[in-house]
């Protein structure tokens, strides 16, 4: 009888507690399915928000050469960029309208997936555009609703402040979010030495590195650590979420020549003061006359609370706090 019993209870446990998602310390705790997506067809918005810098439209057009050499069709893939000789180029102008029309325009259907690509400066309420409207949260749920509907979607923000986009209304079972930054935390390397922000960097280098997307992320957050480390600059804390229905969602293939390089003693991302972030306000860049310094404010971080379709995942550890430091200096 005693036999029964457990046997029942090996049979009955899993379906009486089911699996759900949980707060990992690494993404690579997410294992790919060898069943994951399989004949899908993928379509992109790759979308660089400012012109002042060239590192923004410089991920996107790198990464538009990876993708096609990945096997994309030209015709999967529209561009967006603040940069007027893009524009010529044929690129749209960037901005949350075109964004939007750019994933229409792209008919994304069953058996395809959704990839949208966004580099710019951020601010606490969201992503910037030069010369347009800034795009919030729920302006880009929004968007991915209207572009990508219920299908397999990635989104890949580099920004400052980009953690900001694993608010509520983005976090959906079809849906992975890799952000550069917490939503609290600054990130680097918009600078015109640099060739592509760090994270931008390290999402062109480690491509190839993995298969699927929790695979990738875990190898740009070791990337980028490492970047950060090497100048002493605060954590960035890049931050990632995947929804429950694609956890193990397989990247495109992608071809081992494939790299980027990131000059490691770049500056933070120019911003703006902290009683200014609404989008309305220019972001500073460079200037001439030199640098003027503003210190970081002390910030807590903290674990995401488990959201119930998915998985947020953190790159904090308890009691790591620290101030902006002299040599990371910005306008």
């Amino acid at each position: 009888m005693r036999s029964l019993w457990c046997a029942w209870l090996l049979v009955a446990l899993p379906a009486l507690f089911p699996a759900s998602g949980l707060a990992q310390d690494t993404a690579v705790a997410v294992q790919p399915a060898s069943s994951d997506t399989p004949g899908l067809t993928w379509k992109a918005a790759l979308m660089a928000g400012d012109n002042e810098l060239d590192v923004f439209d410089n991920a996107t057009k790198t990464l538009k050469t990876m993708f096609l050499r990945m096997g994309l069709q030209s015709g999967n893939i529209r561009d967006l960029s603040a940069s007027q000789p893009e524009v010529r180029r044929g690129a749209l102008p960037a901005n949350a309208e075109n964004l939007e029309s750019a994933l229409r325009d792209l008919s994304v259907g069953k058996g395809d997936a959704c990839l949208v690509h966004l580099s710019s400066h951020g601010t606490r309420q969201g992503f910037f555009l030069r010369g347009a409207p800034g795009i919030t949260p729920a302006r880009l749920n929004s968007i991915l609703d209207q572009g990508c509907g219920d299908q397999p979607t990635v989104v890949l923000i580099s920004a400052c402040y980009s953690g900001v986009f694993l608010d509520r209304v983005m976090l959906k079972p079809n849906r992975i979010i890799l952000t550069a930054a917490a939503e609290d935390r600054t990130s680097f390397g918009c600078s015109s030495e640099n060739q592509y922000t760090y994270w931008d960097g390290c999402l062109i280098d480690s491509f190839t590195q993995s298969d699927n997307w929790a695979g990738l992320y875990g190898a740009i957050k070791k990337c980028v650590e490492t970047k950060e480390a090497q100048k002493r600059f605060t954590p960035s804390l890049p931050r990632a979420y995947f929804g429950e229905a694609i956890a193990s969602l397989r990247t495109p293939a992608a071809p081992p020549e494939t790299a980027g390089a990131v000059n490691a003693s770049a500056s933070r991302c120019p911003i703006t003061m902290d009683e200014s972030y609404g989008f309305s306000a220019g972001n500073p860049v460079k200037s001439r006359t030199g640098w003027r310094y503003r210190p970081g404010s002390r910030v807590a971080i903290s674990q995401r609370a488990t959201r119930s379709h998915g998985t947020v995942t953190t790159l904090s550890s308890p009691g790591q706090h620290s101030r902006g430091r002299r040599h990371s200096r910005y306008l």
